[in-house]
């Protein structure tokens, strides 16, 4: 168990929404004059919500063993005498195409009741999704509406559907579903990963240990009228691994785009201000900047843990769902560069843990690690991955690090700075 050191490393209605952004940004070295910096193309996003609240709204869709009740202007709950029952939406007819869906919803849970939801989607006219059980994707309540932590990711999507499977262990009492709201997204028009590529951060060694390159936010789209968060700094002690629950077959020109509908959907829908990540990771090896302030900024991937811990989202889906494949070769490598650099720049051992009331978290570890394990993420398969993950960044670690610093990490007494 690793104890705590000093660190001697360095450094039904329709609501819709256009945004348009990016602009110039100026490099200014002292003694000289700006010099204007190439732009991307600008990116676009475009938002819809399809709502259900009303008993008119939930007739619309087909029932077994469940009613929808006037109450509080419309409610779904379990038809008289019945422990379960399934409600089905109709399949909507989306007003664009959309790269990005997000199921939400308000429901009441008496104890010992229970709610899974699944949602699915339509590619052009006959190509339907397997369905998605939110269960296997993080979720959250948020101002008493459960939201998942990313949203389903595909390319051109063009109709969608819900489900919902009502259970309780007693006729007498049900669960209550107030209100269930679609949100999608198209952040498809703007800067392509190959254009964003042009727009990398500098590399910088940490104790020897190299920076991997990094796209940067302007590289990838990020449109900052977006950003609405003061940036918090706290030192990183622990790394946590996410998946996107994105497609995983996509082109490598696909993913910035995917990155902008987290961002949107962090930023905006969620109301964080920003996107929670602090980096990305796609098959093909690209890096992609996140949450705006650079190292040890505090961001919003793992509830109550999100101070003193770095978030890295593999853009794919690892694991738990259909389609699921485990994370690429070049994706482990980038992860690996990545992961060593922050743990040499924190002085973290990637192959150690850390007791939180009892419970141990490796300091590199799955967003499942950490308790209450309400969630599945990384995925099974890139959760397999990880062993061999911080065996990797290890050796990585011994091959860059002085001896010195290797054998600092292994110890756990706190040894002087050095001078």
């Amino acid at each position: 168990m690793q104890k705590l050191k000093r660190f001697l490393l360095l450094g039904g209605a329709l609501i819709l929404v256009a945004v348009v952004g990016m602009g110039c940004t100026l490099l200014n070295t002292p003694g000289t004059t700006p010099t204007p910096v190439a732009t991307q193309p600008p990116g676009q996003t475009r938002a819809a919500a399809w709502v259900q609240t009303s008993v008119a709204d939930f007739g619309s869709g087909t029932a077994e063993g469940v009613v929808a009740v006037d109450v509080d202007g419309g409610v779904l709950q379990l038809a008289p005498e019945q422990t379960s029952g399934t409600y089905t939406s109709p399949v909507v007819n989306a007003d664009f195409p959309f790269n990005a869906l997000i199921p939400h919803w308000q429901v009441d849970l008496p104890e010992g009741t229970s709610l899974q939801v699944a949602a699915r989607y339509r590619l052009g006219e006959v190509e339907w999704s397997p369905w998605f059980d939110m269960e296997d994707i993080a979720l959250f309540l948020q101002d008493g509406e459960w939201f998942p932590e990313t949203p389903l990711a595909m390319s051109g999507g063009t109709h969608f559907q819900y489900r919902m499977i009502l259970s309780s262990p007693d006729a007498s009492v049900s669960p209550t579903v107030h209100a269930v709201t679609m949100t999608y997204l198209d952040t498809a028009m703007g800067p392509t990963t190959i254009q964003a590529k042009g727009f990398m951060i500098g590399s910088r060694s940490a104790g020897g240990v190299p920076q991997p390159t990094v796209i940067s936010r302007q590289g990838w789209g990020a449109d900052e009228s977006f950003l609405d968060w003061d940036p918090e700094y706290e030192p990183s002690r622990r790394i946590a691994i996410h998946h996107t629950v994105t497609t995983n077959d996509y082109a490598e020109e696909d993913a910035a785009q995917w990155v902008r509908a987290i961002y949107y959907y962090h930023a905006v829908t969620l109301g964080w201000g920003d996107i929670g990540y602090n980096y990305l990771v796609d098959r093909y090896g690209n890096v992609y900047e996140g949450r705006t302030g650079g190292p040890d900024v505090v961001g919003g991937h793992v509830y109550s843990y999100n101070y003193g811990s770095t978030g890295i989202a593999a853009i794919g889906t690892h694991g738990n769902m259909g389609g699921s494949v485990p994370a690429s070769e070049r994706g482990i490598s980038a992860l690996t560069e990545l992961v060593a650099w922050e743990a040499a720049r924190t002085g973290t051992h990637p192959q150690e843990s850390w007791l939180d009331d009892e419970v141990e978290i490796p300091n590199l570890g799955g967003h499942r690690d950490y308790p209450p394990h309400s969630t599945s993420c990384p995925g099974d398969e890139l959760h397999a991955q990880l062993p061999a993950l911080r065996e990797a960044v290890w050796q990585r670690l011994e091959t860059y690090l002085w001896k010195y610093h290797v054998e600092w990490l292994t110890t756990t007494e706190t040894l002087p700075p050095t001078v």
